[in-house]
């Protein structure tokens, strides 16, 4: 949706934009590596546009497809958002990807679309019982769902379950920073870290079986 431009103090990114404007045959692995941004965090970044006017580039199928394609090998760990929704392309890259995660959250009408989501994800051929479900609080814990009837709801075990954490997001935005930077130590971040543990973990024992 254009945020996190916001989030890393990165307004009005146009690379990826441009790259969708494009024809597929045009988008090269050169074209996408000019296009990404180095944050001051480490991070690099492809960003999508913040302008409502863009959306329109997400029906661009082949262009989403060939960006995709034009990433691999660009980073050891890639991280790819693909929305709330299912389009075709994203369907397809979710299931090219070594890993999937979902993150949800702990209201009923939320937990129901992600039950949707989820056998949506199943009927293109992407297989959830490996899928990672994060549940995630943004309000206090006493007025939401606990994880044991949110997974009852799901059909679906929650690998972790992130508590919410006000303070931490606000200095994050106000410094245009990850979290897991800003404040290491709050229980949150804590959290995240542990998460990209895990997935360390999954990703270098899936790399010694395939050796």
């Amino acid at each position: 949706q254009g945020t996190l431009c916001f989030d890393l103090g990165t307004p009005s990114p146009r690379g990826l934009s441009e790259l969708l404007a494009s024809a597929p045959a045009a988008i090269t692995a050169e074209r996408v590596a000019s296009a990404i941004i180095r944050h001051s965090s480490g991070l690099r970044v492809l960003l999508s546009s913040e302008n409502p006017r863009d959306a329109t580039l997400l029906g661009r199928t082949a262009q989403l497809e060939a960006v995709f394609r034009a990433l691999d090998g660009a980073a050891p760990f890639l991280v790819i958002d693909l929305g709330s929704a299912l389009p075709a392309w994203a369907a397809t890259i979710a299931a090219a990807c070594q890993e999937q995660i979902v993150v949800t959250e702990a209201a009923a009408n939320t937990l129901q679309h992600t039950r949707v989501l989820l056998d949506e994800m199943a009927a293109t051929g992407i297989n959830i019982e490996n899928t990672r479900l994060v549940l995630n609080h943004r309000v206090r814990f006493d007025t939401q769902f606990p994880a044991a009837e949110a997974e009852h709801t799901l059909g679906h075990s929650i690998s972790t379950t992130l508590r919410p954490a006000p303070e931490l997001m606000t200095a994050a935005a106000r410094r245009h920073q990850p979290g897991v930077l800003v404040m290491p130590e709050d229980p949150l971040a804590q959290q995240v870290l542990r998460m990209a543990d895990v997935l360390l973990e999954a990703t270098e024992t899936s790399g010694a079986q395939a050796d």
